[in-house]
């Protein structure tokens, strides 16, 4: 188990790019987490807002966004959720998604190990550890 976990971590940091992580909703979680962090947490769904903060989330890697038309991936879910993204505010913008995208890894890992257990019948050698990583793609 120690060699799947080092493997998934390499992985990780030497697969995920930088598109990766610019398309993926991670955006606009942590586009929630930095209006909370800086005190917005009132202008919370305000679009123009978070197009602001956003740009800033995205302006060091030169997107060149001034002569396109500028879409937002908006922050749509419970400001509690956004609490728990305010860790990754304090990060690097690609470290913080591959952290993210490792600790939902450890989670697949964690639900098809209690489904193993839960369904005791089936083999502890079968693929039910796996089986939630068919949803690895929508992380």
């Amino acid at each position: 188990m120690a060699c799947y976990v080092v493997a998934i971590i390499i992985a990780v940091f030497l697969v995920i790019t930088t598109g990766q992580a610019l398309g993926s909703d991670f955006v606009s979680f942590l586009t929630g987490a930095s209006l909370i962090k800086v005190g917005e947490g009132n202008h919370l769904y305000e679009f123009p807002i978070q197009l602001a903060y956003q740009q800033k989330i995205l302006q060091p890697f030169n997107l060149n966004l001034a002569n396109h038309e500028v879409k937002l991936l908006p922050y749509l879910n419970l400001p509690v959720f956004a609490l728990l993204y305010i860790p990754f505010t304090y990060m690097p913008f690609l470290i913080a998604y591959k952290l993210y995208v490792i600790l939902l890894t450890g989670v697949l890992f964690i639900v098809g190990l209690v489904a193993s257990k839960i369904f005791r019948n089936l083999s502890i050698y079968s693929i039910w550890p796996f089986i939630p990583f068919i949803y690895y793609p929508s992380i």
